[in-house]
């Protein structure tokens, strides 16, 4: 997987609101009462005061773009030979060092359960989803079926398989069987549902897929570009216990839908009658009996907040209804009432591509600051459910029936084949805090660190405020500066080497120079050389001594150097991240970064000269049977773990002027 292009933190430029007025209008507004809202404003939650990106309105929200699926299961063949689940004895079959899933031998990719190929993931407007479930087709409501969870032009995974069985003549919620959720014992809509799989019109003689009351689904958050518009078809997908009316369709999620064991389902329903239960014995009131952190290094679970009533702070008011509480609203119970040392960074559409457009904890008073984009996932459920899923086998130490006292226990097969996957599930998600919904309190919610980020990405994070002596080595070449640090990584050749660390803008004046205020014709213009040049007025320093930074080794202007005598040129403060800076700030979208030179553009990286396809180490985006997919070519910021922007280089540049 290309990991530079996943998720990263939000450093530079700062939202502003403008206000625009007539110089021809002389009316006088009238004086406002400062103690009352200005009806003008967008209300801002008090959960803004532990958000370090600022403050944006999220009132206006509906689903946009498009939505992933696909039907099925998976015969996780891969995964299996890999742990040796089935017998097998994985080994290093390519020679690069490392035994993963380039070694994986054809006869053990993945298939369905038939045998048959992969399916390739379906793409479904989302203005389909919304034309057609605004229509009520099947009387579960006009547009979400839960509209006490979601806004109008919002919709849950129900909604999804409500709109896929309206639209396809093959699927079904079996007549007569729906429960609505304010019938449910487990407060969510209950229903047999079917496939005709083999295409012969007969819903009843397709095995597991007919008249099952076992369907649920998997899903994996959006991977932006990499997922090259839905090729990536061979994921597991990660397996919620959630209820499927409550988990939050959001643009370019990948949804499998699929019928699991009696097991898995009982499963479900015991975590379900258990949030019910505490509910009831809280006399109604939100309250989690236990919010711990686990530290990973040394293996020790802290018990740091116990019966925690927690408040909803609304802060995707264009989302969820008013009251509806998410895994962030507990840590910001815990900030807002504890004072607890926990904040929040608001994620748009990542330079991958990756929508994310929610919250994500950004730090906590364990492990301090995540350094770069740590999107962090708390565990949450019920305790005993803590070790369900594993990378390897799992224990599945419950009963039949799901629940931990129950009669028997899983036969290995079924162990392996709903609970041992190369993905996570039940009460824990490989998502941000801010894109869960959990209207139940869990027995206890977890936060688990400290984050070691280069084991999984393969490259040191670059923290130059965590760590202000951090430096790195750079080959300089016409277009990028190359990361002399990675192993395997660039041919150095002939190429000029230089050094990158953090300078420091002018405060004060240095010498002769002037710090640069708002009578600066280039005032806040970040790219110092789009007006001081060879051909342009003023030239500056005489005209012929332009400031370089040769005592790192360059030989050319950058305009993150000349702030070290002239100030920051206005730029706006960051929100103390100091890495990974181009995972959000990048040059499209919303975080883009114009009139920053060389960064505000992309460029194009064959295949041979991406790091990613050579580091064999780490798997790349799977083809459609699992097999390892290098990438011919890629289109990106010239800033990213590899190589930096030759004037812009991050994040020393940024945290430079951005303090």
């Amino acid at each position: 997987m290309m990991k530079y292009t996943k998720l990263s933190l939000v450093l530079a430029t700062a939202l502003s609101l403008t206000a625009c007025g007539s110089d021809s209008n002389n009316q006088v507004d009238a004086p406002t009462d400062p103690s009352q809202p200005d009806p003008t404003q967008p209300e801002r939650s008090v959960g803004w005061d532990y958000v370090e990106t600022p403050f944006m309105d999220l009132s206006k929200n509906q689903l946009e773009g498009e939505v992933l699926v696909t039907f099925g299961i998976v015969d996780n063949r891969a995964h299996k030979w890999l742990k040796g689940l089935d017998g097998s004895t994985p080994s290093d079959l390519n020679g690069d060092g490392v035994i993963n899933y380039h070694d994986v031998p054809k006869e053990h990719l993945n298939v369905m359960d038939d045998g048959s190929p992969l399916p390739k993931l379906t793409p479904i407007a989302a203005q389909d989803i919304i034309d057609v479930l605004e229509t009520n087709p099947d009387g579960l409501g006009a547009g979400t079926a839960r509209p006490d969870i979601f806004k109008e032009g919002n919709f849950s995974v129900f909604d999804l398989l409500r709109y896929m069985a309206v639209t396809r003549a093959d699927m079904q919620f079996d007549p007569g069987s729906i429960v609505h959720y304010t019938d449910s014992d487990y407060d969510t809509f209950e229903f047999s549902f079917s496939w005709d799989r083999n295409g012969d019109g007969d819903f009843t003689n397709d095995g597991v897929y007919s008249a099952s009351k076992n369907w649920h689904f998997a899903t994996n958050a959006s991977g932006g570009r990499e997922h090259d518009g839905g090729n990536e078809t061979a994921y597991i997908g990660h397996r919620p216990y959630g209820r499927m009316d409550n988990y939050w369709l959001r643009p370019s999620m990948e949804v499998r839908f699929r019928p699991f064991s009696d097991t898995m389902t009982g499963r479900r329903h015991w975590v379900w009658s258990q949030e019910i239960a505490r509910k009831e014995a809280n006399d109604g009131k939100y309250i989690v009996p236990k919010v711990q952190y686990f530290n990973v290094m040394t293996g020790q679970t802290m018990v740091y907040a116990t019966d925690v009533e927690v408040k909803s702070f609304n802060m995707l008011p264009g989302v969820f209804q008013e009251g509806v509480i998410q895994p962030l609203d507990v840590f910001l119970t815990l900030a807002h009432e504890q004072g607890m040392d926990f904040s929040f960074t608001y994620w748009p559409i990542m330079s991958s591509g990756a929508v994310v457009n929610t919250f994500a904890m950004s730090h906590n008073p364990f492990s301090g600051s995540y350094g770069g984009f740590r999107a962090d996932v708390p565990v949450r459920g019920e305790l005993a459910t803590f070790s369900d899923f594993s990378y390897a086998k799992p224990a599945c130490n419950f009963g039949l029936d799901g629940t931990p006292e129950g009669q028997g226990r899983l036969s290995e097969e079924e162990c392996i084949a709903e609970w041992a996957s190369n993905s996570l599930g039940g009460p824990q998600l490989n998502t941000p805090d801010g894109a869960h919904v959990m209207m139940y309190a869990p027995e206890v919610v977890q936060l688990q660190g400290p984050v070691i980020y280069h084991g999984v990405v393969g490259v040191e994070e670059i923290d130059v405020i965590n760590d202000p002596g951090t430096q790195s080595d750079v080959y300089i070449t016409d277009i990028k500066l190359e990361n002399a640090n990675i192993i395997a990584g660039f041919d150095a050749g002939d190429k000029p080497r230089a050094k990158l660390r953090l300078l420091h803008s002018a405060t004060e004046p240095v010498g002769n120079s002037k710090i640069l205020d708002e009578s600066h014709f280039g005032w806040k213009i970040a790219d110092c050389n789009q007006c001081h040049n060879e051909q342009k007025n003023p030239l500056g320093h005489g005209g012929q001594s332009w400031p370089i930074n040769y005592a790192d080794g360059f030989d050319y202007p950058q305009p993150y150097y000349c702030s070290t005598c002239h100030g920051n040129n206005g730029a706006s403060d960051n929100h103390k991240r100091g890495a990974r800076c181009f995972w959000c700030h990048n040059n499209e979208g919303e975080m883009s970064v114009p009139n920053h030179g060389d960064i505000s553009t992309n460029i194009i990286i064959p295949g041979d000269e991406l790091v990613t396809n050579r580091r064999t180490i780490f798997s790349t985006q799977p083809n459609d049977d699992f097999s390892p997919r290098f990438f011919e070519e890629l289109s990106q910021n010239v800033n990213n773990d590899y190589s930096f922007s030759r004037t812009f280089p991050e994040p020393y540049a940024c945290v430079t002027c951005h303090k």
